[in-house]
């Protein structure tokens, strides 16, 4: 069966083109474990949830399960186009995979560069929200001392720099490190809801979980509506384990498997951690008052050992979210350079064959995510600015592989190519909604979370997101063109 699998992913890798330049350590365990702390969904409910104005408690409630349903044909389309082409590239490959061959040069250039911008920003906003945590530490302990913007900046920064270091020095232990935490995160869960379900005040779950209610000034249901981008942003990264395909044992069958099997545990787990929180936290207008809804999480506490223990516990497991968010962003970084897209790209795509690691890709990634975490000088809603140009990225890419794949599949000159998972005949259907709906939540991830508009709290993430579309389409037409950018172009028949 090993020959078996090693035999399927070199021919994976001679289909698409490519040479195997990483070592194949990850197997299902270590996958998953992967996979788990990408997302950690019910960490950042706890730690980073933003969304309290838009449709209180009622709303996100309700929100949350029909946003974690209606995801579920995204996440299945990305799966079968892992299993056609399980590459570190991942979305700017499936865009050149399925693209019209007339566009799929500049489509797939596009998309890489919004998948760097968006695989960074997730690295940067994971760096935030540790150190948010430690504010909020702080304020529900009551010690005297206000964590300002710059000093938080700087806790985001020595977060992020710690964790590009262990990826660096760590690197042969990662995916051991992958299996703890697997242990650690649904431990941990068992023991925090056992906790909630003890503190917690004796309202009415009917009262807390029905009604929603706008406080920001939308009307009821935009107001619903935008809370997707928070529900969304704790519950993506279920596909970023795709950019570590090249290092994952039989890939085109496991990925899916353990993107769809992740996806599933742990919206569940989001869901048990969103209705404790909702029914601990007590009235949504003191939420609203305090800066960070983990504040006001941790000041229900009576015990301060207990609010230490409990912040320490979410601090380690988001920062453990963080070492992975910073590997899939250098593997993205280091693929879309190899492919020549990123300027010094032959610096950049040079691995270290002693650490079997990107270490310039590396570099690269932690040196832009601190300049986004620089942004946070600006105030609370350059984080949530943050979120949202990582919802928008993303979804982005998403919408250009899926729109590809179904142009694809409607052309009469192409065939998919084989895989080892399959939509069978519903296949294009549920392209098509996936591909309008991550439409929707991007329409909605560009609109400011709070009425009346003003400079504060406008919402910068469209206009950083348009700039890097606009600087890459003039570098393609006048650097790039067809000279340097070397996407592999084969039709991908089976």
């Amino acid at each position: 069966m090993a020959a078996t699998n090693i035999s399927q992913d070199l021919r994976d890798m001679q289909r698409l083109g490519k040479i195997q330049q990483y070592r194949r350590v990850y197997r299902k365990w270590e996958t998953l474990g992967f996979m788990f702390l990408s997302m950690a969904t019910w960490e950042y409910v706890l730690a980073s949830f933003t969304g309290f104005g838009n449709g209180g408690s009622g709303g996100l409630f309700g929100m949350y399960i029909v946003t974690g349903i209606l995801y579920v044909p995204v996440l299945l389309s990305l799966a079968e186009m892992t299993s056609m082409a399980p590459t570190a590239g991942s979305m700017h490959t499936w865009v050149s995979q399925h693209g019209p061959e007339r566009h799929q040069k500049v489509l797939s250039y596009l998309c890489g560069w919004i998948s760097c911008l968006g695989s960074i920003a997730k690295v940067s906003s994971s760096a935030l929200v540790l150190s948010n945590l430690v504010q909020a530490m702080i304020d529900a302990l009551r010690i005297d001392f206000e964590v300002k913007s710059w000093q938080s900046t700087l806790l985001a920064l020595a977060f992020l720099l710690l964790s590009s270091l262990v990826n660096n020095w760590g690197s042969r232990l990662l995916h051991h490190l992958q299996v703890i935490a697997f242990g650690l995160h649904f431990t941990m869960l068992i023991i925090l809801a056992m906790s909630v379900g003890f503190f917690a005040s004796e309202r009415e779950s009917s009262d807390v979980l029905r009604n929603p209610i706008s406080y920001n000034g939308w009307n009821i249901g935009v107001a619903c509506l935008i809370s997707q981008v928070s529900i969304v942003y704790c519950n993506l990264g279920s596909e970023s384990v795709a950019h570590m395909s090249e290092e994952i044992k039989d890939a085109s069958k496991r990925v899916p498997r353990s993107m769809i099997e992740s996806y599933l545990v742990n919206v569940a787990g989001g869901l048990v951690s969103l209705t404790g929180l909702l029914l601990f936290i007590g009235p949504i207008e003191e939420v609203l008052q305090s800066k960070l809804v983990i504040t006001v999480f941790l000041s229900r506490i009576q015990s301060s050992f207990a609010v230490f223990a409990i912040a320490l516990v979410l601090a380690i497991l988001i920062f453990l979210s963080n070492i992975t968010a910073v590997a899939t962003a250098s593997r993205q970084v280091w693929a879309f350079s190899r492919d020549m897209g990123l300027p010094y790209s032959d610096w950049i795509r040079i691995i270290d064959i002693t650490k079997g690691l990107p270490v310039h890709a590396l570099y690269v990634t932690t040196i832009m995510a601190g300049i986004f975490c620089a942004f946070r000088i600006g105030g609370a809603y350059a984080f949530e600015n943050t979120i949202s140009l990582y919802v928008l990225s993303i979804l982005s890419t998403y919408m250009m592989a899926i729109g590809c794949l179904i142009y694809a599949r409607c052309s009469p000159s192409k065939t998919l190519p084989h895989r080892r998972f399959t939509l069978g005949r519903y296949g294009f259907v549920i392209n098509i909604f996936a591909f309008f709906y991550c439409f929707s939540l991007m329409l909605f991830a560009c609109l400011p979370t709070k009425l009346p508009i003003t400079a504060r709290n406008s919402n910068w993430a469209p206009l950083v997101w348009v700039t890097i579309i606009i600087y890459s389409a003039v570098a393609f037409k006048f650097h790039v063109s067809t000279r340097l950018y070397t996407i592999f172009t084969e039709r991908f028949h089976a």
